[in-house]
């Protein structure tokens, strides 16, 4: 029997997968025999940390911009004989942000040493370097088989690549070497990513610069590097107003309980993503619209009644995971959980396909805005969990000013979302929140 796979659920599969191997790798790293150190597991985690903290922007707004003039851009609409050229123009241009990246640690180890460890330069800077070099580009292959519309071949790569990169990851550890091994393991295994890509590049694509298509490919990204930038320094934002206020026990207790649900995060951008060359597609664009309103409709019914149960019980296993002392942190966590509302809305997906990217980062913008004032404000009312609401208020006004930007353009919210199945989730969401917040956490 065939089974119908489709770019989005192969997509969603692919992040899963990278993370359920990130989570296996940490189970080794602790149940070993012997185990390893925490400061041997301290030191795999800074370069995972490192590896990402310079890099994740740029990568995002690349591919994002990638994904919405693949199929629609000035350079190659009226000769789509040089189509090929796009992903070799693109794999330049990660390339060279690449090579920049490494510039800003060959200059300055010592500085971001010193605000990511105590010592005084990076820990296994050299292998940090390769690690960079080889890993960025490799982001291009699960979005170049989506593309080409070629799910299967996400799943292959997916499961043959981070199948790799556990075993190199993770057996140096069980046979009892250092860390180190380990991350040479992980060199390795991006090594093995790099080569499959340029496999794909020199037998699918043509090797011919393009200025103009990389002028036009800057153009549309750097809206979205700024506001993936935003994005991403607003948790760093929360954790250092945290430090500031409490003690070192007290912001420990925060950051175990200020994460959203993983898989909802996985499934709405792997859904966002795979859409994006979607709607570049004029000749389809109501059509997209109503299949992104159907697939919305079927992920919410999966993620609400799975946060519902997470608010439910997280009192209940959070003790159980970390220990008492980390009680508190799950009231936080269902605050987090109620960020699920506002990811379940999907007009940034609209507006990059249709390459309105300045939108995203005003509206980016006015997110960490929102999350700094209100955060400083709430903190003084309600404490930990005050900068908690700052962060679900700053998502939402994020997400409203996207939706007024959408409707200006003549694309109403119900065309593209399942309003009412969301409000109806979203009403016994809160609920649920209100009454296990109040039978539940009163005493804490």
């Amino acid at each position: 029997m065939k089974i119908k796979i489709s770019n989005i659920s192969a997509l969603q599969y692919f992040q899963i997968i990278r993370y359920g191997v990130l989570i296996l790798t940490g189970i080794v790293f602790t149940k070993s025999e012997p185990s390893l150190s925490k400061g041997e597991i301290g030191l795999y985690e800074t370069f995972i940390l490192l590896s990402g903290v310079l890099c994740f922007f740029w990568v995002t707004g690349l591919i994002q911009s990638l994904l919405t003039l693949y199929n629609k851009n000035k350079t190659y609409n009226e000769d789509d004989g040089k189509k090929p050229e796009i992903l070799f123009n693109s794999f330049v241009l990660i390339i060279l942000f690449n090579l920049l990246t490494i510039g800003v640690f060959l200059a300055f180890n010592g500085v971001i040493a010193n605000i990511f460890t105590e010592k005084e330069s990076i820990p296994n800077f050299d292998i940090l370097i390769v690690y960079i070099f080889l890993i960025n580009p490799t982001f291009l292959i699960e979005y170049y088989y989506l593309l080409n519309n070629k799910p299967r071949s996400i799943l292959i790569y997916g499961t043959l690549s981070f199948v790799v990169q556990f075993f190199l990851v993770a057996a140096p550890v069980y046979f009892s070497y250092p860390v180190y091994y380990s991350l040479v393991g992980l060199c390795i295994a991006a090594l093995f990513r790099f080569g499959w890509l340029l496999v794909i590049i020199i037998t699918k694509s043509r090797l011919k610069f393009n200025l103009g298509f990389i002028k036009e490919h800057l153009n549309v990204a750097w809206p979205l590097i700024v506001s993936s930038l935003l994005a991403g320094s607003a948790q760093y934002t929360d954790s250092l107003l945290v430090a500031g206020y409490y003690s070192d026990a007290d912001f420990a207790i925060f950051r175990f309980g200020a994460r959203e649900l993983p898989l909802a995060l996985l499934l709405t951008n792997s859904m966002s993503n795979a859409f994006l060359p979607i709607f570049s597609d004029e000749s389809r664009f109501k059509d997209s619209l109503n299949s992104l309103k159907n697939k919305t409709r079927k992920l919410a019914h999966f993620l609400f009644p799975l946060t519902l149960i997470l608010l439910i019980t997280s009192n209940l296993f959070f003790p159980v995971v970390f220990n008492e002392d980390f009680t508190y942190s799950a009231k936080i966590f269902n605050i987090y959980l109620l960020l699920l509302i506002s990811r379940m809305f999907f007009p940034q997906t609209v507006l990059i396909g249709m390459q309105k990217t300045k939108v995203i980062l005003f509206a980016s913008f006015m997110e960490i805005l929102v999350n700094i004032v209100f955060s400083i404000i709430f903190i003084q009312y309600f404490g930990l969990i005050g900068v908690a609401f700052a962060t679900v208020l700053a998502f939402f006004t994020e997400k409203v000013i996207l939706v007024v930007s959408l409707y200006k353009y003549g694309i109403k919210l119900t065309e593209y979302s399942p309003l009412k199945e969301i409000i109806f989730y979203s009403i016994l969401t809160i609920i649920i929140y209100m009454l296990t917040d109040y039978m539940i956490f009163t005493d804490i």
